[in-house]
């Protein structure tokens, strides 16, 4: 076995003359082992004649040196050296390996809060070593889990400056190494109100707390340029060290401190923004009751930490013999806090989501032995954490009380499908739970207890040869255990049972097994091959009576007699998995808001994956689109491969053709049965658009029209399309965004505006303008149009003008209207307006485009505006145009493109 020691000499120097004229003392002075290892001490000083003694483990002296054998277990032990009057301890740490080594603690603050790009903080930790000594010569890493937000830099063998390099709201965790040793601290990025203050806990000298109140109401801080500056209706806070925050009430100047009446402050009035999320590193309390009823409590903290807390398991009484009875318990716990504020309407900050749940993990791990003892009023009193057990034995003259146990094991094996096989071998594991417990709260749902439960994933040393189909398979042990009390005579040559009766029965199985319900990774529905260690556990109560009267009872009356039935008090009868499939995930994030918006030029648009674990092979999937029916997207629907990564990374980027709605799906190839069959995941199970502005209607050509010496006007439209798309549940979501023109003026034509934003299903108008000249003309020209479309060309579209200049004004003809786009059948209202500059008479007609007769007025009758309602009873596009005649003949038109489905 290799033995991992860490050795601390005590200080001092052995004296030059021989051993009996110096102070007795050995060496080393602590002691560091793995369990069942060993380590050779030496003893300087005293007399040559010397007692040594350890309290757990065993020692094999010889003369002034002895070897010391440490117990199997983990524990604290001393030995102790004694001869000439004088005494020497040695400590002694009996830790597995993985526990020998330092840990490191966070001298300063936690949560380094930034407010501004370019401020610095410190992050300083300690390191110990496995027996608790500060290591001097240490040299820690540090590293920060984004440094594009938050540059880490070492400015000593301990400390680092932390630096904030942008202004984007939120948490990054940082990290401090040291041989394999972890701490962690959280860099916060928020918005103070405007009249917060941030305070160096060095200024702060006293303060006072109000139990009652739960809030600080005094403090006495050191004069400063800083302090002396706080006014009274200021709130303030120091970093999470001091933890010391407030409203101030009132300031007073003394000598060289300022005091402060303080108030309770909520963090809304300190935080306009804030988005803190972030995970405490994990303990790890391992409990065992060891052969013999030895115990200890191991707690291991992930920041490398250990202590061990001895525990008086069993206490027996003479004639009680304990076989190598063993019971661990495991039990992990952490915390994860998250808290966000955002402004609301009055500028205050307000809760948009917070949470504190405090996650756990516990398991178990047994192997009975056998406990027997056949003296009178023998006891057993185990005590671990609250369970107590008392088996008490009576004598009765000649007769002897006994409890018995009869226990049974064996080996099963059960194979069920119809393709593929599976062959396992060399499986061992424990069973682990774990828990959330906490509370969340967001805007959208307000404040949610949290209660999640599931068990622990894992399986050391098995071999797996799969053969990917439809099959369950089971291979496992099962023991049987039945409780019973008999009645014994001690007689001249022996001991002979009279009577005894069978009352409880345990059985139990712990399979190992594999099911796979489907291996086309293309379905939605793949969930991966479910395997692992499970249990199955039935409690009978029953009466089955042995024993020299039993076999008489037989005898006379038949076997009915000795067996009176058995009633069932409980039986799961399901396989629990205690230990499963390799724990993987996937997460995405997008670029904007719940989806990917091609529009918004602000950002790049995309959709960047992860998975654990990272370094496996994952293949991300989608499925969706843009689909008039969600059976045809979603569902049944094959899935499309989009990529895949070994780096737990992968991104896409979508185009306009990959506008719709989607759900995606990771497959992650990892683990024994993985590589064959890849686990699934699901990045989100909420549906994702990829959304797009949609140009439509983009004229050929404006025609404008004006009277010599003045203005020549036309209107250039076009449309933002709606792009409906079928949602998982069924429903219908539009994935047309936001789209966003310009029109550049500076040239001969005029545009008014010449930026517009377009929802969708809306039409767009600029008026264009043109100066005519003194004589009749005609003039050719062109204006350009940008827009945030993707399939827009990068240089605009370039659309001819056409410009009239006559001795006539023109008559101008608009239209407003109401539901251009429905279902058929579909009502629309057509608002008109009509208008000469000149004042000439005008004719006028509606028509809808759709066949039905037109809404027509003669020359001299056409009004200035009117309104109808018209019904589009078949599905279809159509062209609805409002015209408008004057005197001179000279004709303007105004179209609207109507859209019954």
């Amino acid at each position: 076995m290799r033995i991992s020691l860490l050795v601390l000499v005590l200080l001092g120097l052995a004296a030059c003359g021989g051993p009996s004229g110096a102070p007795l003392r050995v060496e080393p002075g602590q002691v560091a082992v793995e369990p069942g290892g060993r380590v050779t001490l030496e003893a300087l000083g005293g007399p040559a004649n010397l007692e040594w003694s350890a309290a757990k483990g065993r020692l094999q002296v010889d003369g002034r040196t002895a070897t010391y054998t440490a117990p199997p277990y983990a524990t604290d032990d001393e030995i102790v050296v004694r001869g000439g009057g004088g005494e020497a301890r040695v400590s002694v740490l009996v830790r597995p390996g993985g526990a020998l080594g330092p840990r490191l603690v966070i001298t300063g603050a936690q949560a380094l809060v930034f407010t501004r790009a370019g401020e610095t903080r410190e992050f300083a930790v300690e390191v110990y070593d496995v027996f608790g000594e500060p290591v001097p010569d240490a040299r820690v890493e540090f590293v920060s889990d984004d440094p594009a937000r938050f540059r880490v830099e070492a400015t000593g063998p301990k400390t680092a400056r932390v630096t904030a390099l942008t202004d984007a709201l939120g948490t990054v965790r940082l990290r401090a190494r040291y041989q394999g040793a972890e701490a962690w601290a959280h860099a916060v990025y928020a918005e103070l109100q405007p009249y917060a203050r941030r305070l160096d806990p060095a200024w702060v000298r006293e303060v006072e707390w109000n139990e009652s109140t739960m809030s600080w109401t005094r403090a006495v801080l050191k004069r400063t340029p800083e302090t002396e500056a706080l006014e009274a209706g200021q709130t303030f806070f120091t970093d999470d060290r001091t933890g010391l925050w407030g409203r101030i009430e009132a300031v007073r100047l003394q000598d060289d401190r300022v005091e402060l009446d303080l108030s309770k402050a909520a963090l809304t009035q300190i935080f306009r923004r804030l988005s803190y999320r972030a995970v405490t590193p994990s303990y790890r309390v391992e409990a065992t009751v060891a052969p013999g009823g030895r115990g200890f409590l191991r707690v291991l903290g992930e920041d490398g930490s250990e202590r061990i807390v001895p525990l008086s398991a069993c206490r027996v009484s003479t004639g009680v013999e304990i076989e190598e009875p063993r019971i661990a318990h495991v039990f992990e716990v952490w915390v994860e806090t998250e808290l966000e504020l955002e402004p609301g309407f009055s500028l205050e900050a307000v809760l948009d989501r917070a949470a504190f749940v405090l996650h756990s993990e516990a398991g178990l791990e047994a192997s009975g032995g056998r406990i027997s003892y056949r003296a009178g009023d023998a006891t057993i009193d185990c005590t671990l954490g609250s369970w107590d057990v008392s088996i008490p034995t009576v004598s009765v003259l000649i007769l002897t009380l006994n409890v018995d146990l009869f226990p049974a094991v064996g080996l099963y094996a059960t194979l069920a499908g119809s393709e593929g096989g599976v062959e396992v071998a060399g499986p061992s594991a424990r069973a682990v739970a774990s828990a959330a417990v906490g509370f969340r709260y967001t805007d959208a749902d307000g404040w949610r207890f949290v209660d999640d439960f599931g068990t622990d994933v894992g399986l050391r040393g098995p071999s797996f040869d799969l053969t990917p189909g439809r099959m369950r398979t089971e291979l496992g042990p099962w023991a049987e255990l039945e409780l019973g009390l008999s009645i014994d005579a001690e007689l001249i040559f022996e001991t002979v049972t009279l009577l005894g009766g069978r009352f409880l029965e345990f059985v139990g199985e712990l399979p190992l097994y594999l099911t796979v319900t489907d291996a086309d990774v293309r379905r939605a529905s793949y969930t991966g091959p479910d395997w692992g260690f499970g249990w199955r556990l039935g409690g009978f109560l029953k009466l089955e009576l042995y024993g020299v009267l039993a076999d008489f009872l037989t005898e006379l009356f038949g076997s009915g007699a000795t067996y009176l039935g058995s009633t069932e008090l409980f039986n799961v009868g399901d396989s629990q998995a205690f230990l499963g499939p390799p724990a993987v995930s996937s997460a995405l994030r997008t670029s904007h808001l719940f989806g990917v918006d091609l529009g918004d030029t602000s950002r790049t648009p995309q959709i960047e994956f992860t998975a654990t674990p990272a370094d496996a092979r994952t293949e991300f999937w989608r499925q969706g689109g843009r689909c008039a029916d969600a059976a045809d997207c979603f569902g049944a629907a094959p899935l499309v491969k989009l990529g895949e990564t070994s780096t737990g990374r992968w991104v896409w980027r979508p185009g306009k053709a990959d506008v719709g709605w989607y759900l995606f799906y990771a497959r992650h190839y990892t683990g024994p049965i993985g590589q064959a069959l890849p686990h699934a995941s699901q990045p989100s199970p909420l549906a994702v658009y990829v959304a797009s502005p949609n140009l439509d209607f983009v004229p050929s050509g404006v025609l404008l029209k004006g009277k010599v010496g003045g203005t020549a006007t036309g209107v250039l439209r076009y449309y933002n399309r709606p792009q409906p798309a079928a949602l998982p549940n069924g429903t219908t979501g539009d994935v047309t965004s936001l789209l966003r023109t310009l029109v550049p003026a500076g040239g001969a034509v005029a545009p008014d505006p010449t930026g517009v934003a377009v929802y969708s299903g809306r039409w767009a108008y600029h008026q264009l303008s043109y100066a005519c000249p003194a004589s009749p003309t005609t003039v050719n020209t062109s204006v350009f149009l940008f827009t945030n479309d993707p399939d827009s060309p990068a240089g605009g579209h370039q659309i001819p003008v056409t410009v009239e200049c006559t001795n006539n004004s023109p008559p101008q003809a608009y239209m407003q209207w109401y539901n251009l786009v429905g279902p058929a059948p579909l009502t629309t209202t057509f608002q008109t307006s009509a208008y000469d500059p000149d004042g000439d008479p005008m004719g006028c007609y509606l028509d809808f485009g759709d066949g039905s007769p037109r809404v027509e007025y003669a020359l001299g009758q056409c009004p200035a505006g009117f309104t109808v309602d018209h019904t589009y009873t078949e599905p279809g596009t159509y062209q609805a145009s409002f015209a408008v005649t004057d005197v001179d003949g000279e004709r303007d038109v105004f179209t609207l493109t109507v859209e019954a489905q």
